[in-house]
């Protein structure tokens, strides 16, 4: 049982690596079909979108982890929540030559991308670290054989 539960726990911290992992600039210019010379979208709410995808979640993911971790699905669940709430702030050097109007739609577009982000990072990081406490817990406190 024990040797189960190593190898799950080692499977836990290896498939948790991907989850740090972000989308790179390439990936989206290219789904945006821009090309990475400081073209600029015309559209503020899809701009806002990807610069929001290019903004790291490290940070829910490692917090996630460690409430999971520490205090199993309450532990989640507060994390997630934290995230869910957080008001992401987009960069104002991505507004400076925009309108008023295209800096609302802007805001909100990034800040609705980023929110989702932020709450999928930790509610995965939050699972891991659940799992990854019961897999220790049977790991050291189940008897052999």
């Amino acid at each position: 049982m024990k040797e189960i539960a190593g190898i799950g726990l080692g499977i836990l911290i290896l498939g948790a690596s991907p989850l740090c992992g972000q989308t790179t600039e390439k990936t989206l210019l290219a789904q945006a079909g821009t090309s990475g010379s400081g073209g600029t979208s015309a559209d503020p709410c899809a701009q806002g979108t990807m610069d929001a995808e290019m903004a790291g979640t490290g940070m829910w993911t490692v917090a996630g982890l460690g409430g999971g971790f520490l205090l199993g699905c309450i532990g989640c669940g507060g994390v997630w929540f934290l995230a869910s709430s957080s008001d992401p702030q987009p960069p104002l050097y991505k507004m400076a030559n925009m309108s008023p109007q295209d800096q609302l739609i802007y805001t909100g577009c990034y800040q609705t991308r980023a929110k989702q982000k932020a709450s999928s990072a930790a509610l995965m990081g939050g699972v891991v670290g659940t799992l990854a406490s019961v897999a220790l817990y049977f790991l050291l406190f189940m008897p052999a054989g």
